[in-house]
């Protein structure tokens, strides 16, 4: 919520892999994350109901290889 952006997470150890978005109100920032959802395609939803009230979503594009 208060630091403005999404955590992108390895589900087995929790480490964390990336993060997207960042702090404002414009499209793909976010003020005050309240709610967060995934559909079965990938992509990512936000809700912000303080200062935002809207509900965003973040397109899934693939995955990017990670180096070692």
């Amino acid at each position: 919520g208060v630091n403005r952006h999404v955590h992108i997470l390895v589900r087995d150890t929790l480490e964390v892999v990336g993060q997207f978005s960042k702090n404002g109100g414009g499209p793909g920032e976010l003020l005050l994350a309240h709610v967060i959802a995934t559909d079965s395609k990938g992509n990512v939803y936000v809700g912000e109901t303080i200062g935002g009230d809207r509900i965003q979503r973040w397109k899934f594009m693939g995955m990017k290889k990670r180096g070692r």
